[in-house]
């Protein structure tokens, strides 16, 4: 590892359109030692020629430049490529669409160079809707993190472990993750990098945006599509388990987390499924939390609801008005 480097690995698959703005985000970094290692993902467009074409001012710039091709196999797949071959000290990944604000490196940097238990530095950032041009915040819960722990935080939704506000030591990651290897999937690749990190080592909130999270009607992990919403709920939930069982830790307290998971999934799927009417998954995740002996009264008022029309309509008024007040 190469102390003071910063290496960012970028998946591309038909990513053209997005990689003068990715790139040229990266250049105007304030910070001076960067490695950009860009994994085209089998990309049918003109994504490898645009790439090429920046080597010469990213070489100028003095940063690194690294690129690999492989077959089509998914982000986390390219991200897995990347992880094999970066050599600074240390890393964050960076998606192909997304902004990162000049400051992102240098400030996350400073937090490492000053705190020598951190592992992991993670900011608050932007939605960027590009259809709309509206921003809206996005900030990581730091009260929570203090009583709970970052680890914690990522797997139940009270911080964010997007592309480009997380950065992490590279050594931290290396010995809790054997071979670099992160768990495969087609829905998603982050946890599988930061959660190894949150959970072994100690964390700290940039507590202002240093980037902006561009979300797109066609992108995989948005759609208004109730049925795709949960099988895409179903999918990350994978993600944290086989994340989780791919850390080194006891295997008792491994066993916890995983079922403390998959419960915390059930009830948000219970929920999801109360607000959409959906009856069939309502059942289904109701028989579960009753056999977990998690089944509250709360829940069998929202049970109560999702299954009367009437009710549901009074309900859903009623949060209405509440949100108008």
């Amino acid at each position: 590892m190469q102390k003071g480097l910063v290496s960012i690995i970028i998946p591309c698959f038909n990513g053209s359109e997005y990689i003068d703005r990715c790139i040229k985000s990266i250049l105007e970094q304030n910070y001076n030692d960067i490695e950009i290692i860009i994994i085209n993902d089998g990309s049918t467009d003109d994504s490898e020629e645009k790439i090429w074409s920046y080597k010469g001012d990213i070489e100028k710039r003095g940063y690194t430049f690294k690129y690999m091709l492989q077959e089509n196999q998914g982000a986390a797949a390219a991200v897995n490529q990347g992880l094999k071959i970066m050599t600074g000290e240390f890393f964050q990944l960076f998606d192909i669409d997304d902004i990162l604000y000049p400051d992102n490196v240098s400030k996350k940097v400073k937090v490492f160079d000053e705190n020598s238990n951190v592992g992991i530095v993670i900011n608050n950032g932007y939605f960027f809707n590009i259809d709309s041009g509206k921003r809206t915040v996005f900030r990581n819960d730091i009260d929570y993190i203090k009583n709970n722990g970052l680890f914690n935080a990522i797997i139940y939704e009270h911080a964010y472990s997007w592309a480009g506000c997380c950065m992490m030591r590279t050594e931290d990651f290396s010995k809790n993750i054997e071979n670099r290897d992160i768990f495969l999937s087609k829905y998603g690749q982050n946890l599988q990098v930061v959660l190894p990190v949150a959970f072994a080592s100690g964390s700290y909130v940039v507590d202002e945006p240093l980037m902006d999270y561009v979300m797109r009607k066609n992108s995989v992990s948005h759609t208004e599509d109730v049925h795709k919403q949960l099988f895409l709920q179903k999918k990350f939930t994978e993600n944290r388990i086989e994340s989780v069982k791919n850390i080194r830790m006891d295997s008792d307290n491994k066993k916890k987390i995983i079922h403390s998971i998959e419960m915390w999934d059930v009830k948000k799927r219970y929920i999801f499924s109360m607000n959409h009417g959906l009856r069939d998954e309502l059942e289904n995740t109701k028989e579960i939390l009753k056999k977990n002996k998690l089944f509250s009264f709360k829940d069998n008022v929202r049970y109560c609801v999702g299954k009367n029309k009437c009710l549901k309509k009074f309900y859903d008024f009623l949060h209405k008005l509440k949100g108008s007040i």
